[in-house]
């Protein structure tokens, strides 16, 4: 290993560009994972002056196989000698969307911006803080942080045109040493922005990026190694040391080490729906071609199962799967059906994955048959059942990877054209008879008392609070607005919930229903443009607001789901609340619990099957 080294982010953005000699990514890599904020959170940390992490560059003695960027898709070098990223990926990415040239075309559509002078705030470590849109904001895919609200664009700088600017100069290090040609250059960087006196917190923060571009500080480690094999090594000990990286992943790495053109294979047996990621088709596609070759089931997947004879066997059989354009059709017309044809839509996206599993193995094997698995709408009705109230049972989470394994076991018996839905849901009586695996059970929402059985199925719909809503307000699977889930009663005004208490005490406790405000039956998907402007509103003023914005088409999701019986309601929980009326928190709470049992109602209307599953799955009398 070579000594380490340091180097600035203009020289890592020179480095990541598209020279024949520019830095490749080992093929071992994943897909990205980054996203905006994660982004941002970088650009605040280079604001700080605070360090952003090392980075690992291999080149291996013997020419092995790396990927290069090549717009929005990656291309296989299956023969490179240039230095390669083991780790570091996530950030080169996050620094060409901040400061550019973007790397591809999903960074191209982000354009971040940051205020100068806005008093920065602490953040919470890992965690999706919304208080950073007050100080680093951005557009993404069309949506505009200053369309809606009191945000103003000329309060904002564009980061992308700070690093043009610091592109432009030829010797940005001179404005280290003096404020004033440092305030006076950042005038001129962005002209949509109103230029302000600079005071001396917002010059420190803007030298730090100026000496983040310009200066070496980011740790490089270079490693020359013998050959792809060394190569897979590293990473796995590298990432498996951490918490940064999964088995599965360091799976997907070593079967790319075998298989060199993994990444664009899967992504064809994806389809063009978008309900599949990368890792999701590589699970499918392992576990299917487990099914074949009659080894059992790989998942969880672990980078053991590809060592020796048997590993080489396994990827070879993935690789048959992958490019047999019968099977990559019949899972593309699959899930474009359950995506666009029944009432899933966005729900697609939130079903548990294990159970997608069973649908698209299944799609598989119609196809294999020389079987349309879409020609019988009864079928793909029965497969998105199967998708919603599997989901809603929690059967994954609760008997986890030993009924993953009794599925597959169901779809190797069963060889004819139906959706087998009534024995992927009985087999979870053969995994546990109690339905419970430690201290979690499937819920019964039809055994018990009436109250018993109501409460279960309000829980259900709390448990999964935001699938139940995606079918019942009908949100698609691609939404042509960014969809925000906001409390109807926002929790910025939870203090206001108070009642006298038992012993009589006016407005010091809390009434014992506030929990409510935190269910499901007090949520909704909101258009984010729209949810932005609204902010922390009571319902009366949040409901006239969202009234307006469909009346004037600005709302996309135009069904929130509320009766005219629930609107009358969350008004008078408004004018309670106004007269300091202690009877508000249980009126919410009513409020709350009648939308739950409509929301579970209404995916009993949309998905009818669940009383046939009910008596597979709880061996309940006909």
């Amino acid at each position: 290993m070579q000594a380490a080294t340091a180097t600035s982010v203009r020289d890592i953005l020179a480095s990541t560009g598209r020279d024949d000699d520019a830095w490749r990514l080992a093929i071992v890599q994943r897909e990205r994972v980054w996203d905006a904020f994660k982004a941002a959170k970088l650009f605040d940390s280079l604001l700080a002056g605070f360090p952003i992490g090392s980075l690992l560059l291999c080149r291996s003695a013997d020419p092995t196989a790396a990927i290069v960027r090549d717009g929005d898709g990656r291309i296989v070098e299956e023969a490179s000698d240039a230095w390669q990223i083991l780790d570091g990926q996530q950030r080169t990415w996050a620094l060409s969307v901040l400061f550019g040239p973007p790397l591809d075309e999903e960074a191209a559509s982000l354009e971040f911006f940051f205020r100068p002078g806005a008093p920065r705030e602490e953040l919470r470590p890992g965690a999706y803080d919304k208080r950073i849109h007050r100080w680093i904001t951005w557009r993404d895919h069309g949506w505009d942080p200053f369309a809606v609200g009191d945000a103003s664009r000329e309060e904002w700088v564009s980061v992308r045109r700070l690093g043009k600017a610091l592109l432009d100069r030829e010797h940005p290090d001179d404005l280290l040493t003096d404020k004033s040609a440092l305030a006076t250059w950042f005038s001129g960087v962005d002209p949509e922005h109103a230029a302000t006196v600079l005071d001396a917190a917002a010059l420190r923060r803007l030298r730090n990026v100026v000496n983040a571009w310009a200066t070496p500080f980011i740790p490089v480690q270079r490693i020359v190694l013998d050959g792809p094999e060394d190569v897979l090594e590293v990473f796995e000990r590298a990432n498996m040391e951490g918490v940064r990286t999964s088995a599965a992943d360091i799976f997907f790495a070593a079967v790319k080490s075998r298989w060199v053109h993994a990444e664009a294979e899967l992504d064809g047996f994806r389809g063009r729906t978008g309900a599949l990621s990368r890792m999701d088709a590589l699970r499918i596609v392992a576990r299917g071609a487990s099914l074949k070759l009659g080894v059992g089931d790989p998942v969880p997947l672990h980078v053991k199962r590809l060592y020796g004879e048997k590993g080489g066997e396994l990827v070879a059989a993935m690789h048959t799967v992958t490019r047999r354009q019968e099977i990559r059709d019949a899972v593309d017309a699959m899930l474009d059906t359950l995506a666009h044809r029944t009432p899933l839509g966005w729900g697609l996206r939130l079903v548990d994955r294990y159970l997608v599993d069973a649908v698209v193995i299944w799609a598989c094997q119609q196809a294999e048959a020389g079987r349309d698995p879409t020609s019988d709408p009864s079928q793909v009705s029965n497969a998105a059942a199967w998708l919603f109230w599997g989901t809603a049972f929690r059967l994954q989470p609760v008997l986890r990877e030993t009924y993953a394994r009794a599925m597959l076991g169901q779809l190797v018996e069963h060889d004819d054209a139906t959706f087998p839905v009534d024995r992927l849901f009985a087999a979870a009586r053969g995994v546990s008879s109690t339905l419970s695996y430690q201290r979690s059970a499937v819920p019964r929402p039809f055994e018990g008392e009436v109250s018993e059985q109501e409460r279960t199925r309000r829980d259900c719909v709390n448990a999964r609070g935001r699938l139940f809503l995606s079918v019942a307000q009908q949100i698609p699977f691609k939404p042509t607005v960014r969809i925000d889930w906001d409390h109807i009663f926002p929790q910025a005004q939870r203090h206001k919930l108070k009642w006298r208490g038992e012993d009589g005490k006016a407005w010091l406790s809390y009434h014992p229903g506030n929990s409510a405000m935190w269910r499901a039956g007090n949520l909704c998907g909101l258009d984010a443009a729209v949810n932005r402007g609204l902010q922390d509103r009571l319902p009366r003023d949040k409901l006239a607001r969202l009234d307006e914005a469909r009346e004037g088409g600005r709302l996309a999701i135009r069904d929130v789901f509320l009766s005219a019986e629930d609107r009358e309601r969350l008004c008078e929980v408004h004018d309670l609340l106004e007269h300091q009326d202690g009877r508000a928190p249980a009126l919410l709470k009513a409020i709350v619990d009648a939308r739950e049992r409509a929301l579970w109602a209404e995916a009993e209307r949309r998905f009818p099957q669940v009383h046939a599953i009910a008596r597979a799955l709880f061996d309940l009398p006909e």
